[in-house]
């Protein structure tokens, strides 16, 4: 659900004093974000009306900060990244990836922290009353605002593209390969946004074994085919896909006519890993997918769940944006 924002600025004229402010709006306006326009009124020599119409009327593009095209969590774009850069540059902490273009957990955190600051709704999501508020604090501080540059398109792309695109040798061995089967367009960056966080970038061709509680489940689940003890560590993840228990490596040994069952390492070479995820999006992902922009639906069936679907959804932007998809 939507928090309700600001009221829209009535055609009336809006009285000077924050106490009569408060009061025409409708206590819509929080104190301190009222303060904020005060501060700003008095730094700027304009009428606190001016102020509250320029950073709040419909519309409004006044100030270095917009409304992400996408502003819950995995929006993206340049105006994420201005965001994060606003954020940064007024003292809030958006993680180690700093203006990466990304609205994940660590840009939503120091969103909400800057709304629990200005008594704003705190939903982590940068609706108009947040990006307002935003601006008008760089407004008042013109020092570090006018140190701030926009981010360029070029710019964002490079990010993400570095983020998220993964090692090139084996994303070249599965792009060729997949376009050998007639895989190409959004179904090719949505196979690609999967493998490549499934294989951590398409470097990993063996699951990390530690083993974890979740590993040790492996053993015994005849549902994947593990009917002989070991077989939970032998049929473990490998390839591109992290193809998954004995059944499925016999399945995917019989349609390919390679022996799998009888030598899973073979999963991990990087040829026969893309042939393997091919041949499952194929005959699990592409028949049962219409829209390839749905990465929840497809997540769920690679993964059968949706562990890690804001990274998988970043990949498959990511992969878009280097193939000029729309």
């Amino acid at each position: 659900m939507r928090f309700r924002e600001f009221a829209e600025p009535s055609q009336e004229p809006i009285n000077k004093t924050a106490a009569e402010l408060r009061s025409t709006i409708g206590n819509m306006v929080p104190k301190p974000v009222v303060d904020l326009f005060q501060r700003l009124s008095q730094a700027t020599k304009q009428g606190i009306d001016q102020i509250f119409q320029t950073y709040l009327s419909p519309g409004s593009k006044e100030g270095f900060v917009e409304i992400p095209t996408t502003p819950r969590l995995g929006g993206r774009g340049t105006e994420a990244m201005n965001l994060q850069r606003a954020l940064m540059a007024l003292g809030y902490d958006v993680g180690p990836t700093k203006d990466d273009g990304i609205i994940g957990p660590r840009t939503k955190a120091g969103i909400l922290e800057f709304q629990k600051d200005y008594k704003l709704p705190p939903t982590g999501i940068p609706y108009k009353d947040t990006v307002a508020a935003v601006n008008a604090a760089l407004a008042t501080k013109p020092q570090i605002l006018n140190k701030l540059e926009k981010a360029r398109p070029e710019e964002y792309k490079g990010k993400i593209s570095s983020a998220h695109l993964g090692e090139v040798k084996g994303r070249e061995i599965l792009t060729k390969e997949a376009q050998s089967k007639g895989i190409k367009g959004k179904e090719l960056a949505a196979l690609l946004a999967q493998t490549s966080h499934e294989s951590g970038g398409f470097r990993f061709m063996s699951e990390v074994w530690g083993p974890s509680l979740a590993q040790q489940r492996y053993e015994g689940r005849r549902d994947l085919g593990n009917v002989q003890k070991g077989d939970g560590y032998r049929y473990r993840g490998r390839g591109f896909i992290q193809l998954t228990g004995r059944s499925n490596y016999r399945q995917a040994g019989r349609d390919l006519g390679l022996p799998l069952e009888e030598q899973p390492e073979l999963a991990e070479t990087p040829s026969v890993a893309a042939k393997i995820a091919v041949w499952y999006w194929q005959k699990y992902v592409s028949p049962n997918i219409t829209n390839w922009d749905d990465t929840k639906s497809i997540t769920r069936i690679v993964n059968g769940g949706y562990n890690g679907y804001n990274d998988r959804l970043a990949r498959y932007a990511a992969f878009k944006q280097d193939m000029n998809l729309g």
